[in-house]
């Protein structure tokens, strides 16, 4: 849960720059997906990655008022630019100890919504989760609207979560342009498990 909070973070501290190839497809062994990435994508570097992270793991606990452990395994990040951020990453999850996944996905949501009022007060915020196939597989969306941004803008922010065994799979999509954003998240539902 934590580590997609610092996910969204990420893209919303707009730090990261460009850094490696414009790939084609991905492909993760642990969960036998591939994904065509987007053209005009670029790898983020583990530094740069690391070190947003790390601002975003400090923006957290700030707002929690409690440090917090980050147990995530990046799968990989990408992005276009500063604005427009997709990322994968999976962390361990019991329910058995952690409790039902679903009360993590709303946890979460309130936990970003809480962080944003915090850091950006008086902007707007929508928000809601629901659950979408990708694949043949059921996935829960959250999805977090940030109103108000220069321009007329809104950063979109998507965190598709699931459980695969024990092991929190999840995609972060973030974004400030409308045809990126469905760039993005066309290339996710086309995505395969098999």
């Amino acid at each position: 849960m934590i580590r997609k909070f610092v996910i969204c973070i990420i893209a919303l501290l707009n730090f990261v720059s460009v850094s490696g190839q414009d790939e084609k497809q991905f492909y993760s062994a642990d969960f036998n997906w591939r994904i065509d990435l987007p053209h005009g994508f670029y790898t983020v570097s583990d530094a740069e990655s690391a070190q947003q992270v790390k601002r975003g793991k400090e923006m957290f606990e700030a707002t929690l008022g409690s440090p917090i452990v980050n147990q995530a395994v990046p799968i990989f990040s990408f992005k276009k630019d500063q604005f427009n951020h997709m990322e994968a990453n999976f962390q361990p999850f019991d329910e058995a100890t952690d409790g039902p996944y679903e009360d993590s996905v709303e946890m979460l949501q309130q936990l970003l919504i809480a962080s944003f009022e915090r850091e950006i007060p008086g902007k707007p915020i929508k928000s809601r989760i629901y659950k979408e196939t990708i694949d043949g597989l059921e996935f829960y969306v959250s999805y977090i609207s940030l109103e108000g941004l220069p321009n007329n803008g809104a950063l979109h922010m998507y965190m598709f979560s699931r459980l695969f065994g024990k092991r929190d799979f999840s995609v972060g999509i973030v974004s400030l342009i409308p045809q990126t954003e469905q760039t993005m998240l066309e290339v996710l539902r086309k995505s395969t498990f098999h």
